[in-house]
């Protein structure tokens, strides 16, 4: 992570600080609010996609190479396509 990512990242948390007592939408809303400070590299693709039925998103770097699938964390209480979308970028580039 470069110095001006982490610079972004922190004033991210202290402009949307975490109320973790808050309603499972707003902390969700929070998170993508996050997520939205970082774009996905170069080169990376992300397509909706349905999966069992679930909506989900497809982030890849060509047709080559292995599939990963990616759950993120928080329970599924906080965080989402969007919110991880960047992280998620970064291994399909790998």
């Amino acid at each position: 992570m470069s110095a001006d990512q982490l610079n972004k990242l922190i004033a991210n948390f202290r402009k949307y600080p975490f109320d973790f007592n808050a309603k499972e939408a707003d902390l969700r809303k929070t998170m993508d609010m996050m997520g939205k400070a970082f774009q996905v590299p170069e080169g990376v693709a992300v397509s909706e996609v349905t999966l069992g039925g679930v909506p989900a998103e497809r982030v890849s770097a060509g047709d080559a190479g292995p599939a990963v699938l990616y759950l993120h964390g928080g329970g599924y209480v906080m965080g989402s396509p969007l919110s991880h979308r960047h992280l998620a970028g970064l291994l399909a580039a790998k």
